[in-house]
């Protein structure tokens, strides 16, 4: 399966959408330990079931190693990212994931300015009916719901409604 390392709040997002079970079982799921610790915060949202999934092997949970004083470096990183937003994409540069599923916007600025491939969640519904893993109905339920939960701009709704499985084919899981 095509690894992937998943933000907070895109986890979230997929979560209330019910469409993490799905995310998992496609892909090769990763988090920061950061991360982890945001989303499984007894009383919130899901917070059980991330745990039931990492007790079940479906998410891994990565540390940001120490030492590497080229990637892991957070002085190098813009202000204003959060500690799972930061280490997310150290992850990524540490070679963790092929891709980051991110929602939040300095996060998604600081991957596209460097190359780092990305996505937020509202793609996700999408791109899982391109790849034939999701029914179409669900996938437009799920996309709506995401709409309605999320902070999107107009730009982003309007490519994430009219992307094309070609446009996103480069994030579909493999197999």
């Amino acid at each position: 399966m095509k690894p992937c390392i998943i933000d907070a709040s895109s986890a979230i997002l997929l979560f209330k959408a019910e469409l993490i079970s799905d995310l998992v079982s496609c892909y090769d799921t990763r988090m920061a330990a950061s991360v982890y610790r945001e989303i499984t915060v007894n009383g919130y949202a899901g917070a059980e079931s991330f745990r039931e999934i990492l007790g079940q092997g479906l998410i891994r949970v990565h540390s940001v190693p120490e030492g590497d004083t080229t990637t892991m470096d957070s002085s190098r990183y813009p202000g204003g990212l959060g500690p799972g937003e930061l280490e997310t994409i150290m992850l990524h540069e540490n070679g963790i994931g092929d891709f980051i599923i991110i929602d939040d916007r300095r996060g998604a600025a600081w991957c596209r300015s460097h190359g780092i491939p990305y996505i937020n969640a509202l793609l996700v519904p999408r791109i899982l009916m391109y790849a034939d893993r999701l029914c179409p109905e669900r996938a437009e339920s799920a996309f709506a719901h995401i709409i309605s939960k999320g902070r999107y701009s107009e730009k982003i709704r309007l490519f994430a409604a009219s992307a094309t499985g070609s446009q996103l084919s480069r994030f579909f899981p493999s197999g």
